[in-house]
Formats: C-alpha cells, sequence, structure tokens
C-alpha cells in the first residue's frame, strides 16, 4: 500500500484553466485531520463550560435582583408601620394626653386583629 496518493486539481486563474498536480501523505493527512478533530472538540468543550459559568452568573444576578426587590418591599413596610406608630403615638400624647402604656395597648390591638386576617396592623394604626 502506498504511502503518499497522487491528485489532480483544477484552477481557473484569471479565466485561464490550469492543473496542478499535488501529493500527499495519507498517513500525515490524517494525523493532522486527528489533531483538527481533537482541537475542536476541546473548543467545543470550552465554549460549554463558559456558556455554563455564564448562565450560572445569570442566575445569580437575577435572584439578587429579586432578593433586592423583595428587601426594598420589606423595608417600605417597615417605614409605613414605624411612620403610622409614630403619628399615632403623636396624635393620641396630643390630643388625649396618652402613656407609652396606652399607645402601646392600641398597638398591641392592632396587632391582634391583624392576626386574625381581616386588616394589617399598619393601616389600622394609620385610622386610629
Amino acid at each position: 500500500m502506498a504511502k503518499d496518493v497522487k491528485f489532480n486539481i483544477k484552477l481557473v486563474v484569471d479565466g485561464k484553466e490550469k492543473i496542478v498536480e499535488a501529493t500527499a501523505d495519507i498517513k500525515k493527512f490524517a494525523q493532522e485531520f486527528e489533531n483538527a478533530r481533537t482541537e475542536s472538540t476541546k473548543l467545543r468543550d470550552d465554549l460549554l463550560k463558559v456558556t455554563q459559568v455564564t448562565t450560572s452568573f445569570q442566575n445569580a444576578m437575577s435572584g439578587l435582583q429579586q432578593l433586592t426587590g423583595l428587601m426594598q418591599t420589606y423595608t417600605a413596610a417597615s417605614a409605613l408601620q414605624e411612620e403610622s406608630e409614630a403619628k399615632l403615638a403623636n396624635n393620641m400624647r396630643n390630643t388625649m394626653g396618652a402613656r407609652e402604656e396606652d399607645i402601646q395597648s392600641i398597638k398591641d390591638l392592632c396587632s391582634a386583629q391583624q392576626q386574625l386576617g381581616v386588616i394589617g396592623d399598619e393601616v389600622q394604626l394609620a385610622g386610629a
């Protein structure tokens, strides 16, 4: 079995046909082809890893954004609660000379009613 293969290549250069004779070492050609296949497999695997890392990073960022949104909601609710409690305490002191115990009893009542699931205590405090 011959190692070299001879073949003719027909080229058109500047509108003129030319035939070129070429010789290739089949073993060398097969080895180079296998090297190219191995490298392309490595590249594919590396691209898959990069894609997985990118997807993981995007998922983490999405989770952080959701967590930030949730924390902003809780922060706003807490601020509303504090504002309602402060206004209630101020109004009770100014209009009826209420003590801290009186104010706390109204807060406790609103909290207990919230446990019944009817209306939030911050709404009741704002109404009071």
